[in-house]
């Protein structure tokens, strides 16, 4: 159902943008229209105005409501574009997707829907390029066309697909669950598709643990945390980083209680270096 949901909110705003720009072929630009003297050819553009998907390329348009700074409307109008370009190939993905899922149960379902809106929001495309631009007077607004070859379209798709956020992570259980919860919280915000707590021949293994525990006095303790990320395809060791933790008390404490507050002392840090080095792993 929320599939449902996003495609038709999709198909909504692609037929608006379709349906102005069809109004405004050769329509004339008036001086009214603070983009007005954007351009001077006035050609048909009803070609460049449509969605197109074949076996040679992929078209669509982006549109952005002008201000009058010219570079700034020119970059909006083809954001817009690049945006409606990848949710172009995402549709066409996500139709073979409702394909194979027809027959599927409730989870699996589920599964792949996750699958798709992290394809939406994680895909990177190569090779665009923008082929017309052009203004519609009445709505005062600027409009660009987008091509992008099916080759790069397909490439962009197999880099998505060998990626780390289509990746499936196995985090191993500490004896901290705020160490763990840190580590599962800076995956998915790096956009990593599937995170478990259970092993099951996952791609990438991240192992946690607490060590160098040194209790100076009665009221201070230091320590560190260690995370180390594995690739279990090759067992090679992609990332690995230790922080230290420290808690004072004004007052004697007890070992735990020290022990428990230097980890959430250290796990600051390791927040920030952690989100760091997930954004370095392609």
């Amino acid at each position: 159902m929320k599939n449902q949901k996003s495609t038709s909110r999709w198909l909504t705003n692609r037929l608006i943008t379709l349906f102005a720009c069809l109004f405004a072929l050769n329509q004339p630009v008036t001086a009214q229209c603070s983009c007005s003297d954007y351009f001077t050819d006035t050609a048909d553009t009803s070609e460049y105005a449509v969605d197109i998907i074949n076996n040679e390329l992929y078209q669509t348009t982006g549109s952005a409501y002008c201000t009058g700074l010219k570079k700034y409307d020119l970059d909006e109008a083809d954001k817009s574009a690049r945006e409606n370009l990848s949710q172009l190939i995402y549709v066409k993905v996500q139709t073979k997707d409702k394909v194979r899922t027809v027959a599927s149960d409730f989870d699996t379902s589920i599964s792949e829907y996750t699958q798709q809106s992290q394809l939406e929001s994680n895909l990177t495309i190569n090779g665009s390029y923008i082929v017309k631009r052009w203004v519609d007077a009445e709505s005062c607004a600027i409009f660009a066309s987008i091509r992008l070859s099916n080759e790069n379209a397909q490439a962009a798709l197999e880099t998505f697909e060998d990626s780390f956020e289509n990746s499936s992570v196995y985090v191993e259980s500490s004896a901290y669950d705020s160490l763990d919860q840190t580590i599962i919280e800076s995956l998915k915000l790096r956009g990593v598709n599937t995170v478990s707590v259970k092993p099951d021949n996952q791609r990438y293994v991240v192992t946690s643990a607490v060590f160098n525990v040194s209790k100076r006095t009665s009221n201070e303790l230091t320590l560190n945390i260690r995370v180390d990320i594995t690739d279990s395809t090759t067992g090679g060791l992609v990332k690995s980083l230790t922080v230290t933790g420290r808690s004072m008390s004004f007052k004697a404490r007890s070992d735990d209680y020290l022990q428990t507050k230097a980890v959430k002392d250290g796990l600051i840090a390791l927040r920030t270096q952690l989100n760091a080095a997930l954004a370095d792993i392609q």
